[in-house]
């Protein structure tokens, strides 16, 4: 399939409308090094708030409806600085990240405050707000993607990334249902 300048121009104004659900502000994003500052930062709050309720190493859900709901909020808050870092080549395995602060040469260091393993067990706990036979119909906004991620194999080295997400699956598959991409 030939693709012409204009053809192509209206392909990315529709891929553009489609992903960023026709507002094109949504499709801007802070640069990597705010959005791991905003992952240290939410998780510290999620820290705090499971050292005040007295759970230690976040092994279980805080007890209280009220410090449930927030804990659903703050790890909803998490992973949207989270999926914007991954496409700016966040990687789990990289702790320490320095970026250039101008163009006078200075670097600045920002290093992560959690690592995979913690995050899988937070997405855990985040899992186990839904889970059937919890005991109270709590009303939390539900984030499918996180409820999706494998928290299988919280141990080491075996961690299996999360999917495409959403938006972006959605985006491909209109791609390809429109002849955008050939697919043998």
């Amino acid at each position: 399939m030939t693709v012409g300048p204009h053809t192509m121009e209206r392909l990315i104004e529709e891929a553009v409308k489609l992903y960023s659900e026709d507002k094109p502000l949504a499709l801007f994003v802070d640069r990597l090094d705010k959005n791991i500052e905003g992952m240290n930062f939410i998780f510290g709050q999620i820290q705090d708030l499971f050292e005040y309720v007295g759970v230690e190493d976040f092994a279980s859900l805080p007890p209280d409806v009220t410090e449930r709901k927030k804990f659903s909020d703050l790890f909803v808050k998490f992973n949207e600085y989270l999926e914007a870092a991954k496409v700016q080549g966040f990687d789990w395995n990289k702790a320490v990240y320095k970026f250039d602060m101008d163009d006078s040469g200075k670097k600045k260091q920002v290093e992560l405050a959690l690592n995979e393993v913690t995050y899988k067990i937070l997405v855990q706990r985040y899992k186990e707000l839904f889970a059937p036979g919890g005991g109270v119909n709590i009303p939390y906004d539900i984030d499918g993607y996180l409820i999706a991620i494998d928290t299988e194999k919280i141990e080491g080295a075996s961690i299996i990334p999360p999917k495409v997400p959403i938006k972006i699956d959605k985006l491909l598959r209109s791609f390809i249902i429109r002849g955008g991409f050939d697919i043998e």
